[in-house]
């Protein structure tokens, strides 16, 4: 029974001296650091080169997810042109967490207008997929000398755009709402066109769940310049709560083009920086009618010299809001996707120069150092990035405490065991049952003599 007392109160003290520091760091905090930055500070237009990023991540406590460190280098306009990563991992599953030290290299591309480029490093610390700090750090790169030369070619880049081989090279987007079709007897020019039906909705059915009947193509651009689209539409329309539009999608960027829509439709409230939309007719055209728009001037943010090859999808969309009485009807041909790209690009030569920027980091959580000694200096992550690890102080403060609790317990045990072994040493009468002296021929209390038991 003593033993097994004694082992219960030995676990329940290292469990005690286990669990004290993390409950001491029941609220950690994670940081992210920007060391310093290099780069080039001179470059020529449309040069391509990297920025390399010197982060340092931190946090107090042992942390169970793995964790991440994106780093985004953003223009003056909000535009993200190269995102970066490098894992630490489980780099904080470590008893008292510890620090994280690595970089991550950026591969971006200089404007074609010469001028003082500023851009914005972001680096951001993902514990899992929470967001626990960000840290941002200011560059500013010259871009020097001129595009002596740049002719633009045009191109269409839509295959099959008079649906004259019926839906070849489109792909379909519909359900128990509508379909697509091709039409032989509404047409602009050839033997056919795209016809979109939107159905009305049978009685009892939800009647008020938007539905979407599209078609779609996706072509891929390379170096980008320009864009316009043009298209033939023709709408038998005659519910406000019917719409139809074009949608371009560069990459992250999208260009809604309405040629049917309700006034009551406040379409445009909904304008992000990466997304815009145009009324170009309110209640759509009955006979032919032509949309060209230029979508770079129309969202030029839609246009990235920066990016090598852009994926352009565009979609022929009907939509419905609510309840209709009839059918509705939207046809679509001749549709066109002209593309400028460059053909000849010719700038002046300079000399580039280096630039190694400490960075003045602005950082939304408080900053947290570590002093103990390195225990993993050069860990490989992955390509263009590495980092290294370092022990907490409180992963030492934690074993101290474990260590003492054990001593103690150890100490007490002992303790225990020596008395009882006094214990059994004793001599007790052999007539009364009263202690007497080790080694005491008669009883202090009843005068037996304990060489004979019974005499009194």
């Amino acid at each position: 029974m003593v033993k097994a007392t004694w082992l219960k109160m030995l676990l329940l003290v290292s469990l005690v001296g286990l669990t004290l520091v993390p409950l001491s760091y029941a609220s950690y905090s994670c940081t992210v650091l920007i060391g310093k930055a290099d780069y080039l500070e001179t470059v020529s237009p449309g040069q391509s080169f990297s920025v390399i990023t010197h982060v340092t991540a931190t946090c107090t406590s042992q942390l169970s997810e793995p964790t991440s460190i994106r780093v985004d280098v953003i223009d003056e306009n909000q535009l993200t042109l190269s995102s970066g990563v490098f894992n630490p991992g489980y780099a904080f599953a470590v008893f008292g967490g510890g620090t994280a030290v690595g970089t991550v290299a950026n591969g971006i591309t200089a404007p074609l207008n010469p001028g003082l480029w500023p851009l914005l490093i972001e680096a951001s610390f993902f514990v899992g997929s929470d967001l626990m700090s960000t840290a941002q750090t200011q560059i500013s790169i010259q871009v020097t000398g001129s595009v002596t030369s740049e002719s633009l070619t045009s191109s269409s880049v839509i295959q099959n755009g008079g649906f004259e081989d019926g839906l070849a090279n489109w792909q379909l987007k519909q359900g128990s709402s509508g379909y697509e079709s091709i039409s032989s007897s509404v047409t602009h020019s050839g033997s056919h066109s795209l016809a979109i039906t939107l159905i009305s909705p049978p009685p009892g059915s939800n009647a008020f769940a938007p539905s979407v009947v599209s078609v779609s193509q996706t072509v891929t651009v390379v170096n980008l310049r320009g864009l316009t689209i043009l298209a033939w539409y023709a709408t038998k329309i005659d519910s406000t709560l019917v719409g139809a539009r074009v949608k371009v999608r560069v990459d992250g960027f999208t260009a809604n083009y309405y040629v049917a829509v309700s006034p009551n439709t406040p379409v445009t409230a909904g304008d992000t920086p990466y997304s815009k939309s145009f009324v170009v007719s309110q209640r759509g055209c009955p006979t032919w009618c032509l949309l060209s728009r230029n979508v770079g001037s129309d969202f030029p943010s839609i246009i990235r010299p920066s990016e090598l090859t852009s994926s352009i999808t565009v979609s022929l969309e009907l939509l419905g809001y609510g309840t209709m009485n009839d059918n509705q009807f939207a046809f679509w041909d001749d549709v066109q996707l002209d593309v400028q790209t460059p053909s000849t690009l010719t700038t002046t030569s300079i000399e580039s120069t280096t630039a190694t920027v400490s960075a003045n980091t602005e950082n939304t959580s408080t900053q947290t150092t570590s002093t103990s000694s390195e225990i993993a200096p050069s860990l490989s992550t992955q390509s263009g990035s590495t980092f290294s690890s370092v022990l907490s102080p409180t992963a030492a403060i934690a074993a101290a405490v474990v260590i003492v609790a054990l001593a103690l317990a150890y100490t007490v045990a002992r303790s225990r065991k020596r008395k009882g072994a006094g214990n059994r040493e004793r001599q007790f009468c052999v007539n009364c049952g009263a202690e007497v002296p080790k080694d005491s021929s008669f009883c202090n209390k009843c005068g037996a003599s304990q060489g004979q038991k019974g005499e009194a």
